[in-house]
């Protein structure tokens, strides 16, 4: 396969992967230390933790997303990060995750984004 920019490294989901492989080796433990087998409802905490951890990250993919299939939005959204180079690093930094993903939806960042 051809590697172009928005191809996604092979290292971009090995954070993702170590990060919910943990969350569901620490599940499985505490639902066979509970006694029994590990069933659906005992490893319901796995599914609430991975949720939680991951929903932030997920949204910005979405954004992402969305935008890539929307040429103008692209467009549009790449004008206002060249012009605002503060905002662009926030968004770097929230995809390479040294960044909230949350900071980047306050009303503050939101409205240099789109102002």
């Amino acid at each position: 396969m051809r590697r172009t920019s928005s191809t996604p490294s092979p290292a971009q989901g090995s954070f993702a992967a170590l990060r919910g492989g943990r969350l569901a080796a620490a599940a499985i433990v505490t639902a066979l230390d509970s006694g029994g087998a590990a069933s659906r409802q005992r490893l319901a905490p796995y599914a609430a933790a991975r949720r939680s951890v991951f929903r932030d990250k997920r949204v910005l993919e979405r954004v992402a997303g969305l935008s890539v299939t929307r040429p103008m939005l692209m467009r549009r959204f790449t004008r206002r990060l060249a012009a605002r180079p503060g905002v662009a690093d926030l968004w770097v930094g929230a995809a390479g995750g040294r960044v909230s993903v949350r900071t980047l939806f306050s009303p503050r960042h939101l409205a240099a984004l789109l102002f």
